[in-house]
Formats: C-alpha cells, structure tokens, sequence
C-alpha cells in the first residue's frame, strides 16, 4: 500500500517551508527598510537635539520637537505595517504561533534569499536601535544635567538678592528676595 504522507511539508527541507510567499516577505522587507530608514533619521535627529541642547538654542530645539513627533508617527505606522505583515506571513507557515514569533525565527522558516535578507535586515534595525537608544540617553543625561545647573544658578540667584528687612511683628529677623534677580533671569 503506497500512501502518501499526512503531512504536506514532510517532503521539504527541514526549516524551509515552501509556502511562504516571496510578495509576502518582500512586504516585510519593506516594511523593515523603512523603518531602518525613520530609526536613522531620529538618530541624526538625537544628534541635532544634543547639538542644540550644548548650544542652548531653542528654536532648534523646537523644531527638532516638531520633527521628533512626525518621525515617531511614521515609525508607529510602519511598525503596525511590520507586526501586520509578519503576522500574514508567519500565518502561510505551518507550525508557528503568529504571537510569538519574532523576525529571526521567521527566517529559520523562509527559504534563500528570503531568509539571508530578513536576517541582514533584522540585525540592521538592532543596530540602529541600539545606537538610538544610546544616543537619546546622552540627551537625557545632558537635558538633566543642564536643567540641574539652571535650578542651582536661580537658586543661587535667590540668596543673592536676599536683603534685611528689619524684624518682624514678632521680634524675629526678616528676611525679603529683591524681585528684580527673578525679572532678570525670567
């Protein structure tokens, strides 16, 4: 008796799953590009947020707020688009959990070229990610030192302008801050 096997992928390479469809992970692909793409962009936007912040300018760190917002929406659209996209392709394989999977498991179940791009792909956007991350933890440890540094010159600002008023009702010393060091500094 000659039967055939009640497993449709048993014939394929072990890992490989032919009915992956290419269109689908080259949807992927592009979704991971542009992401990689919005990443690099919010990296040399940290840079120029870091720049300003050493220089004290304002006006550009309003705009690099303004551009930060536009990026971070795109990167949430994209990234929508990448969890949709993984999700549909992760659904033609048979045996994964759609919930669980992340890009380098997927890959272990594309075949070539498909997988070698994904991989590639994959840890181009952790590297970029990393340097992200990194870069955005200089800023914040910059804007918190510097606005420790303007808290201490106000504070400092205060005591100066400081002067003696004579005692009070009840015979202690009274102390009262001369408003224009405030006006002064805004």
């Amino acid at each position: 008796m000659n039967r055939r096997p009640s497993n449709p992928t048993a014939d394929r390479p072990a890992g490989r799953d032919a009915s992956a469809s290419p269109a689908s992970a080259a949807e992927l692909l592009s979704y991971l590009q542009q992401l990689h793409t919005l990443l690099t962009q919010l990296l040399e936007l940290a840079q120029r947020k870091l720049t300003a912040l050493r220089a004290a300018d304002s006006d550009m760190l309003d705009s690099c707020a303004a551009r930060e917002q536009e990026l971070l929406e795109q990167v949430f659209r994209a990234a929508q688009g990448r969890g949709a996209a993984l999700a549909r392709l992760a659904q033609t394989l048979p045996g994964v959990d759609v919930r669980k999977i992340s890009l380098r498991q997927l890959a272990e179940h594309l075949r070539e070229p498909e997988s070698s791009a994904l991989r590639a792909r994959s840890v181009a956007l952790e590297r970029i990610a990393h340097e992200l991350r990194k870069k955005n933890e200089t800023v914040a440890t910059v804007a918190q030192r510097l606005h420790g540094h303007v808290r201490y010159v106000l504070g400092a600002l205060m005591q100066a302008g400081q002067e003696s008023v004579g005692y009070g009702p009840q015979g202690s010393h009274q102390m009262h801050t001369k408003q224009q060091w405030v006006d002064a500094v805004g």
